[in-house]
C-alpha cells in the first residue's frame, strides 16, 4: 500500500500507481517525529533513532493485523 502517489498512470486498462511512500514509512517517520519530540529534538545516534523508528512502525503495523 503505497500513500501519496506521484501519479496514476494507466496500464493496459488498469490503473497503476506510481511512486509514493509505504505505510511502514509513514508510520516511522511519525515514530521519529515522537523520539525527537521526546529527545528535545535531537537524537544522540540517527542510525539508532531510524532503527527504533522502523521498530515502531513494524510494532504498528502488526497491531493492524490483530
Amino acid at each position: 500500500m503505497n500513500l501519496f502517489p506521484e501519479k496514476l498512470t494507466e496500464d493496459n486498462g488498469s490503473i497503476k500507481v506510481d511512486g509514493g511512500i509505504t505505510l511502514r514509512d509513514y508510520f516511522a517517520t511519525a515514530a521519529m517525529q515522537a523520539i525527537l519530540t521526546g529527545n528535545g529534538g535531537s537524537a544522540p545516534n540517527r542510525w539508532e533513532l531510524v532503527a527504533d523508528a522502523y521498530k515502531v512502525a513494524d510494532a504498528m503495523l502488526d497491531v493492524r493485523k490483530e
